[in-house]
């Protein structure tokens, strides 16, 4: 199940992506680890960086549990480069006597390798639980604002903000947006399009009873007013979560996202198949088109495409793309594993799942005119009408696929064997 393009860790469970970032024309993806076993018993920041986006490196871990305000967990946050270092803002986890306390943390790093914790910098509010976490950072040339994901004592879900002159020393506390219907937020991004502001974030829903979320998704919504409950899916798939973007020096703004939001069975399937589990998406570029936000694969991805594969047996990682005003409809088969379907009105994505049986998904569009399909050993990805729509899933099956399809279909090779140049155990 080992993944070809996709950013997995060599061990152990990965989840959020963290601290996304451009440091000296290197880019960093942090995300969330335990590297001693394949479940969330433990949290710390593991490492990659690449100078284009389709050669990485894996420098081990950059923070772990070791102060008394994040000892049970070094959880998800951000970064920015503030006088010449990598600056990370994270969510330390304790608990005292079994109840949680949350702190939002620094650490910084002159050579982008090694870090240096500097303690907490904001506290959870009096009208909020200590389910208060994954700061977003950002610079807007004046000031630095600091957004974080929250639940009100209320027991509903918030996103607040708070600013600073110097990135370090935060306050003037305000409320950006608030559900009715969901009891958390996490994951919170604001993207700044000129015209326009997106909010990104997860809505959770909890047992506070028994400290368990229940099911959380991944949405957006144009930025105009406070009512979160207003919002569009970021992704129409099945394994999508905790999206986090950053703006490259040549003025893209890159998202990834976490490729999982199995269930405790699929996971234990998962664990019980590989030595690590869980990856990220490919990196995406967003941009909006009107008021719909789109995604398409970074430009770099596409100088892996290899030679056409002539032949109905394919590798499980390909590459295809359909382009034409598909006014009538079609169906595209992997090996009766996987069926991509188009009945004129709506696209249909369905998969079967460990126990055989079918899941599927939808998309409703007023017209198709492109399908683009990039699939790894164990995971696909789909783009639809130049990235309107995207739906993103893991897959676990061992053979190559054999196609069938009611389209004529170019499929092509993914040449990525040097995709990971230098993966190393942990320092």
């Amino acid at each position: 199940m080992k993944q070809k393009f996709h950013l997995e860790a060599p061990h152990g469970l990965m989840n959020d992506p963290n601290g996304l970032c451009e440091f000296r024309r290197i880019y960093h993806v942090f995300f969330q680890w335990n590297p001693n076993e394949k479940n969330h018993s433990y949290k710390c920041w593991g490492h990659f960086t690449s100078k284009d986006f389709i050669h990485w490196q894996f420098l081990g871990k950059a923070i772990e549990p070791s102060e008394s305000y994040d000892r049970c967990g070094t959880y998800s946050g951000s970064a920015c480069v503030i006088d010449d270092k990598i600056c990370l803002f994270y969510t330390g986890n304790n608990k005292i006597d079994g109840a949680r306390k949350s702190s939002q943390c620094i650490a910084e790093s002159s050579d982008g390798k090694n870090f240096q914790k500097l303690g907490t910098i904001f506290e959870t509010p009096k009208d909020f639980t200590e389910h208060f976490r994954d700061p977003k950072i950002s610079f807007d040339g004046k000031n630095f604002k600091m957004i974080i994901g929250a639940q009100k004592k209320s027991g509903t879900g918030a996103i607040v903000q708070v600013d600073s002159t110097d990135g370090k020393n935060f306050q003037n506390l305000q409320i950006l947006g608030e559900s009715q219907n969901f009891e958390m937020i996490e994951c919170p991004d604001l993207i700044d399009f000129g015209t326009k502001k997106i909010l990104l974030y997860g809505l959770q829903k909890r047992d506070n009873r028994i400290d368990k979320d229940i099911s959380a998704e991944s949405f957006y919504k144009i930025f105009n007013d406070s009512n979160l409950d207003n919002c569009r899916r970021i992704d129409s798939g099945f394994d999508f979560y905790a999206p986090q973007t950053f703006e490259t020096s040549d003025g893209r703004k890159i998202l990834f996202a976490w490729m999982s939001r199995l269930s405790e069975s699929q996971e234990k399937f998962l664990a019980d198949r590989a030595e690590n589990i869980h990856c990220l998406t490919m990196p995406r570029e967003i941009f909006l088109n009107g008021d719909k936000l789109y995604q398409k694969p970074v430009r770099e991805m596409y100088k892996m495409l290899g030679d056409q594969i002539n032949s109905k047996m394919i590798p499980r990682s390909f590459y295809c793309k359909l382009e034409k005003n598909f006014d009538r409809g079609f169906e595209i088969d992997f090996s009766d594993e996987l069926k991509i379907v188009w009945t004129g009105q709506i696209f249909k994505f369905l998969r079967k799942d460990f126990s055989g049986l079918w899941q599927e998904k939808i998309c409703e569009l007023e017209r198709l005119f492109e399908v683009e399909i990039w699939s790894d050993e164990s995971s696909i990805e789909i783009f639809l009408n130049g990235g309107e729509f995207v739906l993103t899933a893991r897959t676990f099956f061992d053979n190559d696929f054999e196609v069938t399809s009611d389209e004529e279909l170019k499929i092509f090779s993914i040449n990525a064997n040097d995709f990971f140049e230098d993966i190393k155990e942990e320092i």
